[in-house]
């Protein structure tokens, strides 16, 4: 029998409270309960984006502290890395309770790929894709087989980044292997993280010594009015003249049809002008390519 106040009563209240003190076990009847976890916001299933912050918050009461695996003890702290952080909150009679939030990374579809192509010439194949958006888009690697099972690399394009607009990348492999072959295009975000193409044919045919050469006059220029100055055969079917900026993405495109046996003269008007930089020119036949650099300043 406990006594309470002047008449002799007792109060479950006190009864509690002096039981939980004989038993040792105060927290459980005034601590933070197990089912009274404190609530982390923001709440439900979060995700985190490489080189983005998310703030994690834990509401307090008076006189409760708390205390963060990060070793913080501010109620909000700023999180940059997926994981589980977890939180312990103390109230006033030294009783502790806590709760934890797990963040995931969303892992997107880096690449939304429209269309990968392998085009055939006498001397070189050229390869071709485009992509519909780019998210955290590092750079593209090319790869060829014989087989399907070991493969090597033909080259790397660096990607756009992050794009929603539409892109076309282009690389030549000047040095295809003959026969049936099969290529494949590796892409690869910035946490180094790696998806694949689907792979595709490619039957070349038997190579031929290239022949072509061009310039491009005047080097460097203005990025507006230049002529590319084509040295060899240009055939009856012409030459197909593209431009590309260094992350190999399609800025010009242009053909020619008049056919030539050694030297040819064709102007190029870029109705937007290039900014300054270095560009690539690449001259395709129906039988040779050739490469050259064109420098705006």
């Amino acid at each position: 029998v406990f006594n309470y106040g002047n008449f002799n009563q007792v109060s479950m209240a006190a009864f509690d409270s002096v039981e939980a003190q004989l038993n040792g076990d105060y927290c459980s009847h005034f601590g933070l309960s197990a089912g009274l976890n404190p609530v982390i916001l923001p709440s439900g299933s979060i995700a985190i984006t490489p080189g983005d912050s998310l703030e994690l918050s834990i509401p307090l009461l008076s006189g409760q502290s708390c205390l963060w695996t990060t070793g913080s003890s501010n109620s909000s702290i700023w999180v940059h890395n997926p994981g589980t952080y977890t939180v312990t909150v103390t109230n006033t009679n030294g009783c502790s309770g806590s709760a934890s939030r797990t963040i995931s990374n969303p892992n997107p579809l880096p690449v939304e790929l429209v269309s990968f192509s392998a085009l055939s010439a006498t001397d070189y194949v050229q390869l071709e894709w485009t992509t519909a958006s780019e998210t955290y888009n590092d750079y593209f690697i090319v790869e060829r087989s014989t087989d399907a099972f070991a493969w090597e690399i033909v080259g790397t394009v660096n990607g756009a980044g992050n794009s929603s607009t539409s892109l076309t990348y282009i690389l030549i492999d000047s040095d295809p292997l003959p026969g049936t072959s099969y290529y494949r295009l590796k892409q690869v975000d910035f946490n180094g993280t790696v998806t694949e193409s689907p792979v595709i044919v490619c039957h070349h045919l038997t190579p031929e010594p290239n022949n072509l050469t061009v310039k491009i006059i005047p080097n460097p220029s203005t990025g507006t009015d230049v002529t590319l100055l084509a040295l060899g055969k240009i055939p009856d079917s012409g030459i197909l003249i593209l431009v590309t900026d260094n992350y190999g993405r399609q800025l010009f495109k242009t053909s020619s049809h008049q056919s030539a046996e050694k030297t040819s003269l064709i102007p190029l008007h870029f109705e937007t002008a290039l900014t300054p930089g270095v560009y690539l020119v690449t001259a395709l036949t129906d039988q040779q390519a050739s490469v050259t650099k064109l420098i705006v300043q």
